[in-house]
Parts: structure tokens; C-alpha cells; sequence
């Protein structure tokens, strides 16, 4: 958490609250550039996204290292 953009903790997920807090990821965060984010209030809320599996998976595997 809070290596790569990261949602604010008290932000519950599956709420309306966590979608507005990923529109304040890509305002804030460049999340259109880093492509990969936590929700910090999900215990598995590790998302990273690309224009196919493969790069999505890079990014994911990337950030580990």
C-alpha cells in the first residue's frame, strides 16, 4: 500500500464512495500512467489494468520487484 496509488482506508469497498475515490486516483494519482492501484478498505483489492492480459500482468509483476 501507498507504493503505488492507494485509496483512502476509510473508504469502504462496494460503496459509491470507492468509485469516487477512483476518480480521484486518476485526477490525483496519474493512475492513467501507473495503471495499477489498492483499495485500501478490500483485503484483496489490488487492481492493475492494461490494453491486454499481458501488459496488465507486467505491471502487476513489475511493481513486486
Amino acid at each position: 500500500m501507498f507504493k503505488v496509488p492507494t485509496s483512502n482506508p476509510d473508504v469502504p469497498y462496494g460503496t459509491l464512495q470507492i468509485a469516487k475515490e477512483m476518480f480521484r486516483l486518476f485526477d490525483e494519482e496519474n493512475l492513467g500512467v501507473e495503471k495499477i492501484l489498492v483499495m485500501a478498505g478490500h483485503e484483496d483489492g489490488i487492481i492493475c489494468f492494461g490494453k491486454d492480459l499481458d501488459e496488465a500482468a507486467n505491471i502487476l509483476r513489475n511493481k513486486r520487484e
